[in-house]
């Protein structure tokens, strides 16, 4: 019986409702199940307390985070779970190498954006950098020919693209959805954001005589681009 005990990690619920509740994006007992899989349990247990089905989404989102766990739901009560809330998740997705403005001004607006997206079903980070890259492709015809007030609005742009830079990666972590394709895409998108800006904010000054400004950034845009090129070569 001990040893039987010992193979098995229990997770309750008082009701399917309670199980199917969504933590930051992900139903509350897939993350249960992940963070006793994780700990390495090879067989979870789910107990639900009314015995209702649970949702297919739950479904989903268990079979996509148990691992090589096997799963055995049944009826039974007990103590629920405890789990983390949501901004508490949040609040950890954080990066140890943010730097300034990343951790006191950008993070603190991103944290909160990414609740608001994870609360939106079906909401994924790849609609987050698609997003972000259109508002880049804005921000660059803004500041390129909006004059004066272009500057300003490319510049608060600028910001706002590199807010929602950090979004998408919030929401893979809290969700468990971090992939190498998807680190690749948002830095490409903000590798191209920040040359975007530069080349654009180049151009409008160097047709306005400010000569000494526009060479300046034409060689910072050369020097980004062949920076890239070669990063992406080796």
């Amino acid at each position: 019986m001990g040893s039987e005990k010992s193979l098995a990690d229990t997770a309750a619920f008082a009701s399917a409702g309670e199980a199917d509740r969504r933590v930051a994006g992900v139903a509350a007992a897939a993350r249960a199940v992940r963070a006793l899989a994780q700990a390495g349990a090879p067989e979870v247990r789910l107990r639900i307390g009314d015995g209702a089905p649970l949702a297919a989404a739950t479904i989903a989102d268990i079979e996509r985070l148990r691992g090589p766990a096997t799963i055995t739901v049944s009826r039974g009560d007990g103590p629920s779970t405890p789990l983390p809330t949501a901004w508490e998740i949040v609040r950890a997705t954080g990066k140890p190498g943010d730097g300034l403005v990343s951790r006191w001004l950008n993070r603190p607006i991103s944290q909160r954006l990414t609740m608001i997206m994870l609360a939106i079903p079906g909401a994924r980070p790849i609609h987050v950098t698609i997003a972000n890259a259109a508002l880049a492709l804005i921000m660059f015809a803004v500041t390129l020919d909006g004059g004066e007030r272009g500057l300003i609005l490319g510049g608060i742009l600028f910001q706002t693209a590199s807010v929602l830079d950090g979004v998408d990666g919030e929401m893979a972590r809290a969700t468990f959805r971090t992939s190498k394709s998807g680190a690749t895409l948002d830095s490409a998108v903000d590798i191209a954001t920040n040359l975007l800006f530069v080349t654009a904010l180049t151009i409008h000054l160097g047709l306005r005589d400010r000569d000494v400004i526009f060479w300046v950034g034409a060689w910072a845009v050369t020097l980004s681009i062949v920076t890239f090129i070669s990063s992406t070569m080796m």
